[in-house]
């Protein structure tokens, strides 16, 4: 396991979070599944608009590959193992007065937070995915106005890093790396 080496002692579940490409041939039960877009559910949001949505299929379905086929060609290569794949899609304008809702990626970002956390609970494990072609995402999920493509998700259970091309491989079975926390975090003053 690729456990995280942190400066201070934080939650078990993410210090053993992380972002696998080899992906084993086991099935995710449709209830696990359900159970992580649950907690996902359960995520704060402004004004509790729940700006996120996901569009999810499972390994050998036509959902899946129509997903599948919206990834950029490096994604491909690995995620084809996943046992689902979803689609992350945002709502852009508040339900009030049809106004841009201006956090809607920071609220579909708690959402997939709480969804990551629930997951590693659950020793299953998931990759997000920023190549991706989203207006092929677009155009395959037939999305309705002031909804937008964000990201995908491939999701399962950890597999043999030796299916996978040597580059990936050898991304897989590297230490995990963070930058210092000194360069994230600062004590805010002012002048």
């Amino acid at each position: 396991m690729k456990e995280a080496k942190t400066d201070y002692e934080i939650h078990e579940l993410i210090r053993k979070r992380w972002s696998p490409r080899a992906f084993s041939d086991e099935t995710i039960a449709h209830n696990d599944l359900m159970c992580l877009f649950d907690a996902a559910r359960w995520a704060a949001s402004s004004t509790n608009e729940q700006p996120w949505r996901f569009y999810y299929g499972h390994r050998g379905t036509p959902a899946f590959a129509t997903i599948l086929n919206t990834l950029m060609e490096g994604n491909q290569e690995w995620a084809k193992n996943a046992a689902v794949l979803v689609a992350v899609v945002g709502k852009t304008h508040h339900d009030y007065k049809n106004k841009p809702n201006r956090t809607w990626q920071y609220d579909l970002g708690l959402a997939v937070g709480n969804l990551t956390f629930q997951a590693a609970s659950m020793n299953i494990y998931l990759h997000q995915m920023g190549g991706v072609h989203l207006d092929k995402m677009q155009d395959a999920l037939d999305l309705p106005e002031n909804y937008e493509p964000f990201v995908a998700i491939a999701l399962g259970y950890k597999g043999d890093p030796n299916i996978l091309s040597d580059k990936n491989k050898k991304s897989e079975t590297a230490e995990r790396s963070r930058n210092d926390l000194a360069e994230v975090a600062f004590e805010a003053y002012s002048n």
